[in-house]
C-alpha cells in the first residue's frame, strides 16, 4: 500500500470517528461540549423504529469501514460489491421507511436520497481502479453522511 493510500485511509478513519459521534441518541455529548447546546433537529421515533434506525446507522459505518479496507488492499471487486449492496439495502429501507414513518422530515429523506446517489457514483467509478478518482467519490458519499448527522439527531422514545 502506498503512503498516499495509507494517509487517505487514516484521514477517512478519523472522519468516521467524528461521524460516529453524530449517531448518539439524546443529549449525550463529550464533556468538553456540555455547555454547547445540540441544535440539530430531533427526529422522534417509536422505540422499535429508533433501534432499527440505530442498527442501520451502524451498518453504514461498518460498510464504510469494509469499503476503506478493500480500497486500502486494492480489492476493487470487494469495494464495488459492498458499495452496491449498501445502495440496494439503503434504497429499499428508505422506500419502506418513507411509507411507514410520517416523523421523517422531507429534508431528511432528500439527504438520504443524496447519499444513495453519491454511493451510486462511487460504485460506478470503482472499476476504474484509479484511486485519485475513487477517493473524491468516497469523500462525496461521506459528505452526505455528515450533512445528515450535522442536521438531525434521533430521539427515540425507548432508548437513552
Amino acid at each position: 500500500m502506498t503512503h498516499f493510500m495509507r494517509g487517505c485511509c487514516l484521514a477517512v478513519a478519523g472522519g468516521l470517528v467524528l461521524l460516529a459521534g453524530g449517531c448518539s441518541h439524546g443529549e449525550s455529548k463529550p464533556d468538553a461540549l456540555d455547555d454547547t447546546p445540540d441544535t440539530r433537529t430531533p427526529i422522534h421515533l417509536p422505540a422499535e423504529a429508533d433501534r432499527a434506525h440505530r442498527e442501520v446507522m451502524m451498518q453504514h459505518l461498518e460498510t464504510v469501514q469494509v469499503l476503506m479496507g478493500a480500497l486500502a488492499e486494492e480489492d476493487y471487486e470487494l469495494a464495488r460489491g459492498v458499495t452496491q449492496a449498501h445502495i440496494g439495502f439503503f434504497a429499499r429501507r428508505h422506500a419502506v421507511a418513507r411509507e411507514k414513518m410520517e416523523a421523517i422530515p422531507p429534508a431528511y429523506q432528500a439527504l438520504a436520497l443524496n447519499h444513495v446517489d453519491a454511493a451510486k457514483g462511487l460504485a460506478a467509478i470503482i472499476p476504474s481502479k484509479d484511486i485519485k478518482q475513487i477517493l473524491p467519490r468516497v469523500n462525496a458519499m461521506l459528505k452526505t453522511c455528515m450533512a445528515c448527522h450535522l442536521e438531525y439527531r434521533s430521539e427515540g422514545t425507548g432508548l437513552r
